[in-house]
């Protein structure tokens, strides 16, 4: 029995990548915090049709961004449901 190969995932190691995909996640939230000021703030100095696109490109950035951090945050919570069967298939 020297050679077993294990199937499954080490669930306390997809735990720990779970959790930093949620703190990913919360810092993508804070780029979008700053970007959103930012695009709030492009009008006041930047008017004209060019100011107006870059605010245009910098709200596109922050919806893209929120998607991501979304994104993220349901797939680290998917890995703990499936660490979750994992011990419990285990058991």
């Amino acid at each position: 029995m020297g050679n077993q190969q294990v199937l499954g995932m080490d669930t306390d190691e997809g735990r720990r990548v779970a959790r930093d995909m949620n703190e990913g996640s919360a810092r993508i939230g804070d780029v979008i915090g700053s970007a959103s000021a930012i695009a709030g703030r492009i009008s006041e100095i930047w008017p004209g049709a060019d100011g107006t696109r870059f605010g245009e490109d910098v709200a596109d950035f922050v919806a893209n961004a929120q998607n991501a951090a979304q994104s993220l945050s349901d797939q680290a919570q998917q890995l703990v449901v499936h660490a979750d069967r994992q011990d419990q298939a285990s058991a």
